[in-house]
């Protein structure tokens, strides 16, 4: 009965392929999944994205660019919003509930009628390095850049900066906790 319902998961997957600029034979998306701007967004071999995800990328201002490289593992709830670059590298697994996002809203428009629509124009990207692991419920917030195999502890605030490689991070904002 596995076997069906993940060949079944598996060519759901391939149907929706088309939505995205590329997506490689061995992936899948679980759905329920809100998708934008497809044509931008890279989802290489072996990816997987479970239920409830939200994935934008947002052309209000230049081509923005969403990749998953190989061997990601995505878990329900993630939630992705990019009108620059996110890059998130081979091997990185993402615990649920988490927020990745490379714009926000600028604080000058607040209270106009159309604030949901405006987004900042910068040029903050995110990058996640190889084989990272994020805990559950972490924000990372635009022009964040993560070596190799760094771990970010649950309900983290991962904000602008570049964390290097082989460290734990955690806190609310995160913080280098240690060397591993």
């Amino acid at each position: 009965m596995n076997r069906i319902l993940n060949l079944v998961s598996m060519v759901l997957s391939f149907i929706i392929y088309c939505k995205f600029n590329k997506f490689s034979w061995g992936s899948y998306i679980k759905k329920p999944i809100k998708v934008v701007g497809g044509k931008y967004i890279s989802i290489h071999k072996n990816v997987r994205i479970q239920a409830n995800s939200r994935i934008e990328a947002l052309d209000t201002h230049k081509k923005p660019e969403i990749v998953f490289k190989e061997g990601v593992n995505i878990e329900q709830g993630f939630h992705c919003i990019s009108s620059n670059s996110v890059v998130i590298s081979k091997n990185v697994s993402i615990a649920p509930y988490c927020v990745v996002v490379d714009t926000s809203h600028p604080l000058e428009n607040l209270g106009c009628d159309d604030f949901q629509g405006i987004i900042s124009e910068n040029d903050d990207t995110v990058f996640i390095g190889e084989g990272c692991f994020i805990g559950a419920h972490t924000i990372i917030e635009p022009g964040v850049s993560l070596g190799k195999n760094v771990i970010v502890g649950a309900n983290s605030c991962v904000r602008r900066g570049s964390y290097p490689s082989h460290v734990l991070i955690a806190g609310t904002p995160a913080k280098i906790i240690k060397n591993l």
